[in-house]
């Protein structure tokens, strides 16, 4: 357990101890590690108010990656828009042909 995490959260500490007792010391990978993150504590750990700054900065971070998720599919909906227009004004008449020559 990084010191760190418990600095910020000290409830964390109990958490890992309990979720990682089969695991060594030695034998720990970061990536299967469980994120205690405050959402998915419970309501009476997250009444805390470290938590509840901690809280607050994971609620501001998930409404920056909704928004940067909204841009995204905003981004490739006029793209596709812009396809569509591009190919309603340039392939009128029966195939290509009578738009190829200028």
């Amino acid at each position: 357990m990084p010191e760190a995490a418990t600095v910020i959260i000290p409830a964390i500490k109990a958490l890992h101890e309990f979720g990682s007792s089969d695991i060594t010391t030695n034998t720990i990978k970061i990536e299967i590690l469980p994120l205690y993150l405050p959402s998915s504590l419970s309501t009476e750990l997250c009444s805390i108010s470290t938590i509840k700054k901690v809280a607050d900065s994971e609620l501001r971070l998930q409404i920056a990656q909704a928004k940067d998720a909204l841009a995204d599919v905003q981004h490739q909906r006029r793209i596709i828009s812009t396809l569509k227009e591009f190919k309603r004004l340039n392939t009128s008449g029966t195939g290509n042909k009578s738009n190829t020559h200028v």
